[in-house]
Parts: structure tokens; C-alpha cells; sequence
């Protein structure tokens, strides 16, 4: 992949967790640069950015999780990803995440292809006789 095909990714330092989530993002994403195709191209949000807030999405668990099976798909396995026991022994001011609901839902699911529908006025294969 080309700089001009690299995927450009906005980097928002951030307060609180923000600098010290980045550095080690930023670190994964060299690597990833540097073992595969992909190249990335990073800009540093200048200090006058409006301020980044996670939007809000008020749904239950249920409502996603009804969503997605009353449209045909299976789900396959659900994450709610909170920081380790060992990540918040190493950064103490992290614990409260750790206790706290999940602020991410992770869904993997299948939509099962469609089986063709049946055309019951074609005539099928003849039945086989049977001789006594």
C-alpha cells in the first residue's frame, strides 16, 4: 500500500487515560506497519480540537442482542471487554474501569445464507418403483 493508499488515522492525545492509551496504540500500529501491507499515516490533533466525547448509545443488552437474532442472524460470542486484574494492579487509577459495566459491546455474528425457496410446481425426480 502506497503513503497516498495509507490509512490516515487522527491521533487525540487526550487528558486522563488519553496519553498514556496512545503511545502504546501508536506502538501496535508501527508494528502492524512494519509485518504487513498496511501503512498507516498519523496526525496529531491540533490543540484546539473540540473536545472528542463518546457518544452515547442508551440500549439495553437485550435490545441489541434481539435486533440482531429477529433479523436472522446467530450470534456467535459476545465480549464486554473491561481491563485485566493485572493491567489495574500495574496502573491503579484504572481499577474503576475494571469495576464497572463494560463501556464496549463486541458481536460476532452470522447471517446463514438463504437456502433458495422451493418451487413445489416443477415436478421433482420420479419415484423410484419398487418390485415385490
Amino acid at each position: 500500500m502506497s503513503v497516498n493508499n495509507a490509512l490516515h488515522i487522527a491521533v487525540l492525545a487526550g487528558d486522563g487515560i488519553g496519553p498514556e492509551v496512545m503511545a502504546p496504540a501508536l506502538e501496535v500500529l508501527r508494528k502492524i506497519e512494519a509485518t504487513t501491507d498496511l501503512k498507516f499515516r498519523f496526525t496529531d490533533a491540533p490543540a484546539e480540537a473540540p473536545e472528542f466525547v463518546v457518544p452515547r448509545f442508551d440500549r439495553t443488552l437485550s435490545e441489541y442482542v434481539n435486533t440482531l437474532t429477529g433479523t436472522g442472524f446467530v450470534l456467535k460470542r459476545l465480549e464486554e471487554p473491561r481491563p485485566s486484574e493485572e493491567y489495574c494492579q500495574a496502573h491503579p487509577g484504572q481499577r474503576g474501569w475494571r469495576e464497572h459495566a463494560a463501556l464496549f459491546l463486541h458481536v460476532l455474528a452470522e447471517k446463514p445464507a438463504e437456502k433458495p425457496a422451493s418451487d413445489s410446481s416443477r415436478p421433482g425426480p420420479a419415484s423410484p418403483t419398487t418390485s415385490r
